[in-house]
């Protein structure tokens, strides 16, 4: 039967255009950083990039949701588990509103 095929066939190109949309996520985050000035390490959120997108929402077609944590991490996926430009497995936690980053110094040095 031919509904396996096609249902393998739907998924594939479901995975292809989600990795698209992560590339052009992670490259409207450099934009914005260099665009910005924002260093390595800087929270991002989708709404930043707001216009880098002109209007248009980058939406997983499998529906997931996109995460994007700092300026130099690459954006992902929930659903089809990639990243960016490539398929490495490293995991990232995004970052809730209004916290930072482990290991980056939140203000004056404590004594």
């Amino acid at each position: 039967m031919l509904l396996p095929a096609i249902a393998n066939a739907k998924s594939k190109a479901q995975d292809v255009k989600c990795q698209n949309n992560l590339r052009q996520i992670e490259f409207a985050i450099s934009q914005w950083a260099l665009e910005k000035q924002k260093a390595d390490g800087t929270q991002v959120k989708l709404g930043d990039l707001a216009e880098h997108f002109a209007g248009r929402a980058l939406i997983c077609p499998g529906g997931g949701e996109y995460i994007l944590t700092t300026v130099g991490k690459r954006p992902r996926c929930t659903l089809h588990n990639h990243h960016g430009h490539d398929h490495d497995h490293e995991t990232e936690e995004a970052i809730p509103e209004n916290e930072e980053e482990e290991g980056l110094p939140s203000g004056p040095p404590k004594e």
